[in-house]
């Protein structure tokens, strides 16, 4: 009876010593931390439902039933354990709605100490046909000094194959109402990512020539030094990498990233440079979009007629945007290269 009872008491007598009470506070405070978690996704969930329900331009939704999509995904959001989870969630709530615009994007963690300038190989990549081609290589890059050359394959990056790397992406990609073609950004943006890192670490990457002959290099990472927009509200700064030039056959070549403010100076002095020029050609392959209002400047140099480009709609109402012709525009023939990456302005 003895021994029953001590046998009984065991538990306890754990519960109650320092090492049982350590225990049981762990787990009451992981079991707090998570509780606190499921009301933060779930505050999310409903944060998005609630700004789109709000402020969606069009009060109908284009036909769809935002309230049922609400209640319909609801469910998936409380049975989401993570982040990553619920992020999915609301992707594919996002995407009942069948238009571009409408995402979610976690928050970046900040910098670490340690964490180093974020180095560039100078390899620029589109998918083509599934394969990911080498674009463009930035002169006086890594990439151009080691011959890399535009239209090679990349196949691995430091021994993980293309697949391997995609592998993540795409089965995150699986289920999305996107288009194929959207996905191939996603895929892209991945694969630059695994190219560039931290300045100072070399990496290796193996690319199939034209002829399908393997080409391996180890490219160092270099800091990229580039201009940076200011942020516009929820707008952070991006990038300004512009490039305009001169072709054979007196050609005007303009490309630039992204539609921020201080590409307008620079578009309007290449613009004024090719004023004589034979024609004119405008590369917004790879440009996402930006700020909408610099497509009417930009156009304002080549028309010589007040015209639109358009209207933008909101709940509140609508901005046109309005075309006024500058003086001494361009009147020669204009050509703009668009590839899937080229979106929105």
């Amino acid at each position: 009876m003895k021994k029953k009872l001590f046998l009984m008491l065991l538990p306890l007598l754990f519960l109650l010593s320092p090492e049982g009470i350590r225990s049981q506070s762990i787990a009451t405070a992981a079991a707090s931390v998570e509780a606190d978690a499921a009301k933060l996704r779930m505050a999310s969930f409903d944060k998005v439902w609630s700004t789109v329900n709000a402020r969606h331009y069009d009060p109908t939704f284009g036909g769809v039933d935002w309230v049922k999509v609400g209640k319909d995904y609801r469910p998936l959001a409380e049975k989401a354990a993570s982040d990553d989870e619920l992020h999915g969630v609301l992707r594919k709530m996002l995407g009942e709605l069948g238009l571009s615009h409408f995402s979610v994007f976690p928050k970046m963690p900040p910098p670490q100490p340690g964490d180093g300038a974020r180095g560039i190989t100078g390899i620029e990549l589109v998918m083509v046909d599934g394969k990911p081609l080498v674009h463009r290589v930035e002169a006086g890059s890594p990439a151009e000094e080691m011959n890399v050359r535009a239209g090679y394959v990349v196949s691995k990056v430091d021994g993980r194959s293309v697949a391997e790397i995609l592998k993540p992406m795409n089965d995150s990609l699986k289920g999305r109402p996107m288009t194929e073609a959207s996905k191939d950004l996603y895929r892209e943006r991945t694969l630059m990512a695994a190219l560039n890192g931290r300045v100072g670490v070399n990496v290796k990457v193996e690319l199939l020539d034209a002829r399908d002959r393997k080409v391996t290099v180890e490219l160092e990472r270099r800091e990229a030094v580039r201009e940076f927009s200011e942020a516009m509200g929820n707008f952070p700064p991006q990038e300004v990498i512009f490039e305009s030039r001169r072709l054979d056959g007196d050609i005007g070549y303009i490309r630039f990233n992204m539609w921020v403010i201080p590409q307008m100076m620079k578009l309007r002095g290449a613009m004024r440079e090719f004023v004589n020029a034979a024609g004119i050609i405008v590369d917004l392959r790879g440009n996402p979009g930006g700020v909408g209002g610099m497509a009417s400047g930009l156009a304002g140099l080549m028309v010589k007629e007040r015209t639109s480009l358009g209207s933008m709609r909101s709940r509140e109402g609508s901005m046109e945007f309005v075309v006024y012709p500058q003086s001494e525009p361009f009147a020669g023939p204009v050509v703009i290269l668009t590839d899937h990456g080229t979106g929105s302005t």
